[in-house]
């Protein structure tokens, strides 16, 4: 592969930072360096999209790729020239738009092989690698006076592709031109430390629920069909009897038990108080448990034996909560084809609760937060069903937000199989 078109970003006054990135070039020939004045600009993250733009319309006629980086950019010692090139052509096979050779966070991950992960949105552009196929796209992009370049990215773009273990991190020089927050001693380190730990932490918790996945389409569920599920309906009106029974009156497979919580000035910690109570009856009864809010509804595609397969499976691979469906969640690993672990989530209207979880929940206090972020904080195995068998029909708006959930979950899915369908 011929040298790599390198494009260093730095502003005139900053000759520390020219001296620090020549001198991390200075040994690695495979890079043909470039020092580029940064266009200058009173929002220093308008200044950095504009010269990145400038870059763009002034040095990529003819090239597959470039790499702009910014001066801050540090070589890691996992770097390596030969791992770099063949990532490069991984990358080109994946149809990417840029490659990136470390970030200080992300939200979502997709393992695609030993060095290489897509990621959905992420922060950091201090190394990174535009191909030819996105060009067009920054250098027509708008951007305004709120955003930032690497967020602007990769919200332009759906193939942003990884290098784990980092290639690259941000040098600490004790000032930013463009994020005030990196000032601090040692807070960029931390960050990009933990991106690269949460990246490790995918890897080995795919390898470990791929261990534990059983095809569902070969799980022999006949008999299990005539179990009924104990079903909690959370009615938090005192005194009345919740209109979701309505919901299950042709549904045998749940058996329904309506629980009212009152409504008081504390009532989040009135309504943990009510969870806790019925999972300790569970627990002495010893059984799973499924808890509906009063705002549930069943999605048009729910059918019995898909969530009995998937409640089977997800207890096979140490879950601790099922989740029917839900409107917020993040930093995601595929599990099985129909689900996902999740780390957080929140407005989830269906949970199925494993036994296994009972005592984390009955071994925390009475709290003021909202019910569901509480369970996504204290369980640790939790996953999320594709597609969604439940909704929150509170207003006209929650149904179109979860319907845009299941869609955005569902495209990563595609994306997720389509990167490992020839492995």
């Amino acid at each position: 592969m011929e040298v790599i078109d390198t494009f260093v970003i730095n502003r005139s006054l900053r000759s520390d930072r020219k001296i620090s990135i020549i001198n991390e070039f200075n040994d690695k020939p495979e890079f043909k360096l470039n020092i580029i004045n940064a266009i200058e600009d009173v929002n220093g993250a308008f200044g950095l999209w504009k010269t990145i733009q400038s870059i763009l319309s002034q040095y990529s006629a003819g090239k597959e790729f470039i790499l702009i980086c910014e001066d801050d950019h540090c070589f890691t010692e996992n770097y390596s020239k030969i791992i770099l090139h063949r990532l490069i052509e991984n990358a080109i096979k994946l149809e990417a738009d840029i490659l990136l050779g470390g970030v200080s966070w992300f939200n979502n991950a997709i393992r695609t092989n030993d060095y290489l992960f897509w990621v959905e949105k992420f922060t950091g552009l201090q190394f990174t690698i535009i191909f030819k196929k996105f060009f067009k796209c920054i250098l027509d992009a708008e951007f305004n006076e709120f955003e930032a370049a690497d967020l602007k990215i990769s919200k332009l773009s759906l193939k942003s592709f990884l290098i784990c273990p980092f290639f690259s991190i941000q040098k600490e020089f004790g000032y930013s031109d463009v994020t005030l927050n990196n000032e601090k001693a040692g807070h960029v380190d931390q960050l990009f430390l933990k991106s690269h730990d949460s990246l490790q932490f995918i890897n080995a918790l795919s390898s470990h629920l791929n261990n534990l996945y059983y095809p569902v389409s070969r799980l022999d569920v006949s008999g299990f069909i005539s179990v009924r599920i104990p079903t909690y309906i959370v009615n938090e009106k005192l005194g009345l009897i919740s209109d979701k029974e309505i919901e299950f009156s042709e549904k045998c497979e749940f058996d329904i038990k309506p629980y009212n919580v009152s409504a008081q000035k504390d009532g989040q910690s009135s309504l943990w108080g009510g969870i806790k109570e019925l999972v300790l009856e569970s627990e002495n009864n010893e059984e799973d448990i499924l808890i509906i809010t009063d705002h549930h509804i069943f999605s048009t595609t729910y059918k019995w034996k898909f969530l009995l397969k998937n409640i089977l499976q997800a207890h096979a691979q140490g879950a601790d909560c099922l989740l029917g469906g839900s409107l917020h969640w993040d930093n995601i690993v595929y599990a099985s084809p129909s689900s996902f672990w999740i780390k957080e989530f929140s407005c989830c209207s269906f949970l199925v609760l494993f036994r296994k979880a009972f005592s984390k929940i009955l071994r925390e206090p009475s709290c003021m937060e909202i019910t569901d972020i509480k369970i996504s904080e204290i369980l640790t195995n939790k996953l999320l069903l594709y597609p969604f068998v439940s909704y929150r029909n509170l207003t006209t708006t929650d149904l179109e937000l979860f319907l845009a959930s299941e869609k955005r979950l569902g495209s990563m899915r595609e994306l997720y199989l389509k990167i490992n369908e020839n492995k």
